[in-house]
């Protein structure tokens, strides 16, 4: 099982040239792979063409469109719009199933093998080739693919440990990428140079590979000066701070494996834990540089394969848990980020808010001392997390104020003055190299102003500034004292505003993995809503007044900030991870249409289901829950488990509450 261990680095101390030049060419590279993989694409596209594939995908992106209308009653209500909708579903189906059938034909399967042979993934459905098979297949590939592949790594003269990181990379991420959107060509994106990215280096497997104990003597490839474990582990927060302090070096560039040949780099580091056991493996060591508001922030990754677990390990055996993920904004302006229900009743929340967990059974009632659904609860501080984002987003509401205030200051002086500067037009056209030699024409001075008046980015005013210190002219002394008071200002913001968030980042990251750990290592088996967070948006208003439009805008905005703040994506990674570690059953489970049936008697009541109060009410039997308790119901119903016993302890409390007020 591979476990990753991160540690803070700071900036090289040795060849820090040579660093941002490989981190250059590793950006280089993956552009020439992004252009390689979509000309693949386009001579595969024309090959399909051919056969009408693409105008397959094209009804199948409008039945879709039109299933979507249907779903949200714009074609109306009745059977007749249901059985359209699973008219539509099962032509979708027939046209996958006739796309599918096309792209067996031998013809085009054997022409689309000289553009992309792919030698490690077989080509049919019914058997998948493993990589040890793949590796054992001396077929040579000699496909258009692989060659310009091979020549665009050849002129790129990347280091080998980079450039493979870079292939496993781009590998992964653009099988995701579909050939077609509709009837238009889907290509991935080409990444933008922020100045960031990763070194690495690759411990092969064999007899060779690498032990943890080798990364702290003799490895020619990598080394962490040893570090004194006892102070490591000890109980003294000094005696831990004064050991974690130590050296990595690891190869960057060379024109071999071997080790004369390598050039290496060196990075103070931070061991603020120790690596695991010594007899592990390590597979690979990677080095990122990324960017923090206006400063730099390096950082190490340690991936090493643990021993899996082994039979007679003891295992969690608290049931079954099924997890809902959210950012849904509950009473008291709180936001609760997960909404959890065991088959043994246990049921509770996790409030990010206030940094706590609270038992719940039913929305907007806590339930503590005598209830029998027990929780957990934080102390969040006097700042809590969700606090201190806002206070980051308070600080870039801020910046974006002086910074259009500086922007009018400058361009009311520069129409006042009789003259505009050549260099100051120039700077202001998109085109480079404007300034006159290379014949293009200038902006006027109206259009230059103009360009300033609109820019959003406060980097362009920085660098007009910086370009203006270097050609200073009469008369500009104090508008130009205000840009540099402008800059100042804006530096300091920005750092204030970067170190912020980090700190709420590093916060919110630390509450996710205790929270992820003590539920991996108290339930047996875990099921979690597989929902996509990133095309998620809020529901439009229904028939809205134009007012109440507006404000369901802001509601949309708040909720799109709200999922930025808790990325429940990073909760459902950590819970994988620890149930890894503590030998749970983990497994995400599609939600869909979890809230439009009834988990008592299992009765569609879509039209009873509430957006604005997030209640779910069975006109048949009565059951009202909250929609996500509703969802955590019918998940574990799904999953085979009788949830009548938990639904009736539920009302049982329920009449008790009521009872008492």
């Amino acid at each position: 099982m591979p476990l990753v261990m991160k540690y803070h680095l700071k900036s090289p101390v040795l060849n820090a040239d040579i660093v941002e030049q490989e981190l250059w060419k590793a950006h280089r590279y993956r552009i020439a792979l992004t252009q390689i993989h979509c000309k693949a694409r386009d001579m595969i596209r024309a090959v399909e063409d051919e056969y009408g594939i693409r105008e397959l995908y094209g009804q199948i992106k409008d039945l879709g469109i039109e299933k979507a209308k249907l779903n949200k009653g714009e074609g109306g209500k009745g059977k007749d719009v249901k059985k359209r909708v699973n008219d539509i579903t099962e032509k979708i189906s027939s046209l996958y199933a006739e796309i599918d059938r096309l792209r067996s034909n031998p013809e085009m399967k054997a022409r689309l093998y000289l553009i992309d042979n792919d030698k490690r993934v077989e080509k049919s459905k019914k058997k998948k080739r493993s990589l040890k098979e793949a590796r054992a297949d001396k077929t040579p590939n000699n496909s258009i693919k692989n060659k310009m592949w091979k020549a665009a790594r050849a002129e790129n003269d990347l280091f080998w440990g980079t450039g493979a990181m870079v292939d496993k990379a781009v590998a992964q991420s653009f099988k995701k990428v579909p050939l077609y959107d509709g009837r238009e060509d889907k290509n991935p994106d080409f990444p933008r140079w922020t100045g960031e990215g990763t070194l690495a280096i690759q411990i092969q497997s064999g007899e060779g590979k690498s032990k943890i104990q080798d990364i702290f003597g003799d490895d020619h490839r990598v080394r962490i000066d040893p570090v004194d474990m006892k102070l490591l582990t000890s109980p003294k927060r000094s005696d831990r701070r004064r050991a974690a302090k130590t050296m990595l070096t690891m190869a960057v560039s060379g024109t071999s494996r071997g080790n004369s040949e390598y050039i290496m780099a060196k990075w103070p580091m931070v061991m603020h834990r120790p690596l695991v056991s010594s007899s592990q493996n390590i597979t690979w060591v990677y080095v990122t540089k990324t960017k923090k508001g206006p400063g730099t922030v390096w950082s190490c990754e340690v991936t090493v394969n643990t021993e899996p677990r082994g039979e007679d390990e003891d295992v969690p055996s608290g049931g079954t848990l099924a997890v809902v993920l959210g950012w849904r904004v509950v009473e008291g302006n709180r936001v609760r980020v997960a909404h959890w229900l065991a088959d043994t009743g246990d049921t509770g929340v996790f409030d990010l808010s206030r940094h706590r967990i609270v038992d719940k059974a039913m929305p907007g009632r806590d339930y503590r001392g005598d209830s029998p659904y027990k929780g957990i609860e934080t102390d969040g501080g006097r700042s809590g997390i969700f606090a201190t984002f806002r206070r980051s987003e308070e600080i870039v509401g801020t910046r974006a104020d002086n910074f259009n205030a500086a922007i009018d200051e400058l361009v009311a002086w520069l129409k006042s003055i009789d003259t505009m500067p050549i260099w100051m037009r120039a700077i202001t056209s998109r085109e480079e190299g404007t300034a006159g030699p290379s014949g293009k024409k200038l902006p006027s001075r109206k259009q230059a102003t103009a360009y300033i008046d609109k820019w959003k980015s406060p980097r362009h005013l920085v660098r007009l500034i910086a370009k203006w210190s270097e050609n200073r002219f009469d008369g500009d002394e104090e508008i130009f004292e205000h840009m540099l008071a402008w800059r100042k200002q804006n530096h300091h913001l920005y750092q204030f505003e970067a170190g912020i968030r980090v700190k709420a980042q590093r916060r919110r990251n630390n509450a996710y993995r205790n929270l992820a750990s003590r539920l991996a290592k108290t339930y047996s088996r875990i099921i979690i809503d597989s929902t996509n967070f990133k095309s998620i948006r809020e529901k439009e208003a229904d028939k809205a007044k134009e007012d109440e439009q507006r404000l369901h805008k802001t509601h949309k905005r708040r909720a799109r900030s709200n999922l930025q703040i808790v990325a429940p994506g990073i909760l459902r990674s950590y819970i994988n991870e620890a149930t890894k570690k503590s030998g749970s059953s983990y497994e995400e489970v599609a939600s869909d249409g979890t809230t439009f049936h009834c988990p008592r008697c299992n009765t569609s009541h879509k039209a009873n289901k509430d957006i604005v109060s997030h209640m779910f009410s069975c006109s048949h039997c009565g059951l009202t829950r909250d929609i996500s308790h509703v969802r955590l119901l019918n998940m574990l119903r799904s999953d085979g488990r009788d949830v009548s016993e938990i639904i009736q302890q539920q009302e049982a409390i329920l009449n008790g509450i009521k009872a008492a007020e």
